[in-house]
């Protein structure tokens, strides 16, 4: 792993940036995600060259982003536009000329090995975009929000093909659009307009259940997708606070 400590990573965040309304079992719980994802990551050992968290535009004023900033770490506005997918793919286009690899996830997932960097870029391969798992729910895409992808697979589809045209083409197909491969989506579920971003541009979708665990949160519940009892490597953050 030692052999990687070269590559330049740009860790992304993305956020939520709006109203945050506590279970009253969990006061301020909300309010702290985001700290204790930082927290988190300084207790691990990485090689991280930059944590660049995306805050989307918003009328809320809270103390979410009130955090003890590091030299490594930077807060990026942005527009409020196709939730996570929409913040990971402006903050890869912005910094895609100044690092190796991008590692995206969401504010409530939360790495928990230590050198999880380098055992995702051990991994990785090129002409890949490598995440948690692979639904085929309604059509093949990343069912879990967070994964890896490399400067040499992203750079010219992000600087051929505008993600925000992208999106908004297929954001507007309604849901009794046929496709040519017969299946039919559209309105706002960015998260398979994401991953057909890179599958209809020939960068495979690729999880890796065969190596690492993945959990899932849903509806306060954790969901275990491992196989073979894997070492989870992310997990939501609720399995830890």
């Amino acid at each position: 792993m030692g052999n990687h400590q070269k590559n330049k990573v740009n860790y992304i965040i993305s956020s939520w940036n709006g109203p945050r309304i506590s279970p009253i079992s969990k006061p301020n719980y909300y309010e702290n995600v985001l700290k204790n994802h930082i927290k988190q990551i300084s207790n691990l050992e990485h090689n991280l060259t930059q944590i660049t968290i995306m805050k989307p535009e918003s009328k809320y004023v809270n103390s979410y982003y009130d955090i003890d900033y590091g030299d490594n770490i930077e807060v990026i506005n942005c527009p409020n536009q196709f939730q996570s997918y929409g913040q990971w793919l402006s903050a890869i286009e912005m910094f895609v000329d100044e690092y190796d690899y991008f590692i995206l996830i969401e504010d409530d997932y939360i790495p928990i090995i230590d050198n999880f960097d380098s055992r995702l870029i051990e991994i990785y391969e090129e002409g890949t975009f490598l995440c948690s798992m692979i639904s085929n729910n309604i059509i093949e895409h990343c069912g879990i929000s967070n994964g890896i992808i490399s400067n040499k697979t992203i750079k010219e589809l992000i600087k051929q093909k505008n993600f925000i045209i992208w999106f908004n083409n297929y954001t507007n197909v309604t849901k009794t659009t046929k496709l040519k491969n017969g299946i039919s989506f559209g309105g706002t579920n960015y998260q398979i307009v994401f991953s057909r971003y890179f599958a209809d541009n020939n960068i495979l979708l690729k999880d890796y259940l065969n190596h690492y665990g993945a959990d899932f949160h849903y509806r306060d519940k954790i969901i275990d997708y491992s196989i073979n009892d894997n070492e989870k490597i992310i997990t939501p953050i609720q399995n830890i606070i």
